[in-house]
């Protein structure tokens, strides 16, 4: 049997002359060519459009979310605080840095002992406080319970309010010293009046 030579068809470079298409192998030849322009920028523009229509909604989840990491840090503060003058039987400050919580805190013992600092928030945030002696600072007693500066037999209760766009947690203290963190826009109970 002789040896023939065979060529590629002019029309598709990948069969031999004489051999023919069948369109199942057409359609998988088309697949493997990858995707047109035209498809790519069709594919994009709808990316383009639902990452729009969901960034609103993703700065919204941000806000809360960073608001709820300062609200813990700060209430962790407050913890430990109560904790270390337990273990310590003596008073242990929480205290705003400079007089403005903004600027960060501190847990601190009498002995001028830094226990814990904070360092200053960031500048979207709004902190302001309000407490039965006025200060800017949260003492707690050996028995855990909070005091005011001049008077461990007086009971110091209050509220730190965070807030971060249209977002705001209050972080209130009772006068045993028990931190509660609650949502004004979300429950009716969470109110500043508790010092009033």
């Amino acid at each position: 049997m002789p040896i023939t030579k065979r060529t590629p068809s002019a029309k598709n470079p990948t069969l031999l002359a004489g051999e023919h298409v069948s369109p199942n192998t057409a359609k998988s030849q088309r697949l493997n060519q990858g995707v047109t322009l035209v498809e790519l920028l069709v594919t994009l523009a709808i990316a383009i459009i639902l990452a729009g229509l969901a960034a609103p909604s993703f700065t919204n989840l941000i806000q809360q979310l960073r608001l709820s990491a300062l609200v813990g840090e700060l209430r962790n503060a407050m913890n430990l605080a109560r904790t270390e003058a337990i273990k310590r039987n003596g008073k242990v400050d929480l205290i705003a840095a400079d007089g403005n919580w903004e600027r960060g805190w501190f847990v601190e013992s009498p002995e001028n002992d830094r226990i814990l600092f904070h360092g200053p928030v960031h500048k979207d945030f709004r902190m302001s406080a309000k407490f039965t002696d006025g200060g800017q600072h949260i003492a707690y007693n050996g028995a855990g319970r909070t005091r005011t500066k001049n008077s461990s037999n007086a009971p110091q209760t209050g509220h730190i309010q965070v807030s971060l766009g249209d977002h705001s947690r209050l972080i209130v203290i009772n006068f045993l010293g028990r931190v509660r963190v609650c949502n004004p826009a979300t429950d009716k109970n969470c109110t500043t009046t508790t010092i009033d």
